[in-house]
């Protein structure tokens, strides 16, 4: 249900099986989830002059595979609604980027494969897949809030420091607050308020 969570917090998958057609199954499928954290490997590498940058490996690493079955969603109007309930769960022990890989097979024997990001902070140590020295990523937990839900953003840095964070629309800047970022995949949130709709830019700016 969102993209963020915290180590030690469980992470509950929810799969449903469709048709070529895009329409849900009326029957659950068997699947197999894997939980991958992905691990980079970052260097700093001189370039023509005095430029740095960075070359970045990736290496996926298995962490748990789980057996589970899809769910059967129920339609609501002219919508689908997942029932309650998770395919499989996972408990993250450290912090980082994790790759969730379903995979299925139809009453043919074709294989169906389907995978999604997931981001999970901690006070571990990590190496994200940076491209510059001064790099600043924003990860929002969802798409989509309520006014009255806090967001919660994943700072992707290799920057310690005071941040100051703006919630803006257009050139106006609607309100600030100020955050103490440690570590190097820490976590703000963000009220959200009743004049923000329809949609607002959070910013900020790491000062050390």
């Amino acid at each position: 249900d969102r993209m963020v969570y915290r180590v030690g917090e469980p992470i509950d998958v929810s799969v449903v099986a469709v048709d070529p057609k895009g329409q849900p199954l009326d029957r659950t499928v068997p699947v197999k989830v894997e939980w991958i954290h992905r691990r980079f490997d970052t260097v700093r590498v001189q370039g023509a002059g005095d430029a740095i940058s960075f070359r970045t490996e990736t290496h996926n690493d298995t962490l748990a595979t789980t057996n589970g079955a899809t769910l059967l969603p129920i339609k609501e109007g002219t919508q689908w609604k997942i029932r309650d309930g998770a395919t499989a769960t996972f408990t993250p022990e450290k912090a980082g980027q994790y790759l969730v890989r379903v995979t299925a097979k139809d009453l043919h024997g074709n294989q169906a494969i389907s995978e999604g990001i997931v981001f999970v902070s901690g006070p571990d140590a990590i190496a994200w897949d940076y491209r510059h020295p001064a790099q600043v990523d924003l990860v929002s937990d969802k798409t989509d809030y309520l006014p009255g839900e806090t967001a919660r953003v994943m700072v992707k840095t290799p920057i310690d420091g005071e941040a100051t964070i703006t919630i803006e629309r257009g050139d106006r800047v609607l309100r600030t607050q100020r955050a103490t970022l440690s570590g190097n995949a820490p976590v703000l949130e963000i009220p959200l308020e009743a004049g923000d709709g329809p949609n607002v830019i959070v910013s900020m700016v790491v000062m050390r």
